[in-house]
């Protein structure tokens, strides 16, 4: 049975990634409401939040705002079986982000808990 839901499990990870692409690239943070989780942690440029899904997709929307995406590449994945992982480069106009999202598993579905996007040069990793 374990092995049936892992490649579901894989599939959402990789269907999330999409829709994070594609959010970040049309400015719409709206797009990853059905994956957020109901708290979650954001890291916005060192301004650390705890808050819903609402006003996580109003502080994303913001700073997508202030910096449009204009190119977002895939950095590095992790899998792991009730988290994954992925980091993300951002580029704005002349500015370059490393966003890093957390996953956690609810339900058998993959769940955004923590999103940090940060000056690609003061990452902290």
């Amino acid at each position: 049975m374990i092995i049936l839901l892992f490649p579901t499990f894989i599939i959402s990870a990789q269907e999330i990634s999409t829709e994070i692409e594609k959010a970040f690239l049309q400015g719409d943070a709206e797009l990853l409401k059905n994956h957020f989780d109901e708290k979650v942690r954001l890291i916005v440029l060192g301004e650390s939040n705890q808050t819903n899904k609402t006003e996580a997709i109003k502080i994303l929307n913001q700073f997508l705002k202030k910096y449009p995406a204009a190119d977002f590449q895939s950095k590095f994945e992790s899998e792991k079986a009730n988290s994954n992982f992925i980091i993300r480069t951002m580029k704005s106009n002349d500015e370059t982000f490393r966003v890093t999202i957390f996953f956690i598993k609810r339900d058998a579905n993959l769940c955004i808990n923590l999103l940090r996007i940060e000056k690609d040069n003061e990452s902290v990793f």
